[in-house]
């Protein structure tokens, strides 16, 4: 019973990070985008908001600043992040 909870929270988990990469790629790929066409601070928002999403880049970040965010706030400061790249693209 516990090595089939262990194995769901393991799988769990792994779909967890595939959805943060593919999320994380998205919003990089439409910051270069956004750069390409001269639109820094969105392309700019853009690229943090990846990295923030990026397993491989914001774990390392997290564990050597002894801060690891909860589920919640990081879905809030993406939100955050998300409406001020839509308040800087030019119309």
């Amino acid at each position: 019973m516990v090595d089939k909870m262990n194995e769901r929270r393991y799988e769990i988990l792994i779909l967890i990070q595939i959805i943060r990469y593919t999320i994380a790629v998205s919003f990089f790929s439409g910051g270069m985008v956004f750069l390409s066409q001269g639109e820094i601070l969105p392309g700019t928002l853009s690229i943090l908001t990846s990295i923030i999403l990026t397993p491989a880049i914001a774990d390392p970040i997290e564990s050597k600043l002894n801060f690891s965010p909860s589920t919640y706030l990081r879905f809030i400061v993406i939100l955050l992040l998300l409406m001020a790249i839509s308040a800087t693209v030019s119309r």
